[in-house]
């Protein structure tokens, strides 16, 4: 999951949530510098997922790096939830 700042407790409430029903997640922190590119990371991320939950907002469906994030999704066949 991503979160623009102005997101943060949207994002912020997806999660909490998702750690109550103890459901994985990926976080955005555990992009690991220097380990490997952050686009075979991200690639990684999305190829472990089984469903793309995307909090659409003003701020996220404006923003072009949720966008490419969906692509990666949708590119993977991976189910999205909006």
């Amino acid at each position: 999951m991503s979160a623009r700042r102005a997101d943060t407790h949207r994002h912020e409430n997806v999660t909490d949530w998702l750690d109550q029903m103890d459901v994985p997640y990926w976080h955005p922190s555990e992009i690991k510098t220097g380990s490997s590119s952050l686009g075979d990371q991200l690639r990684t991320a999305v190829q472990k997922c089984s469903v793309c939950v995307f909090v659409a907002t003003h701020a996220s469906v404006r923003s072009s790096w949720c966008g490419a994030e969906l692509g990666a999704f949708w590119g993977a066949s991976v189910p999205i939830i909006v």
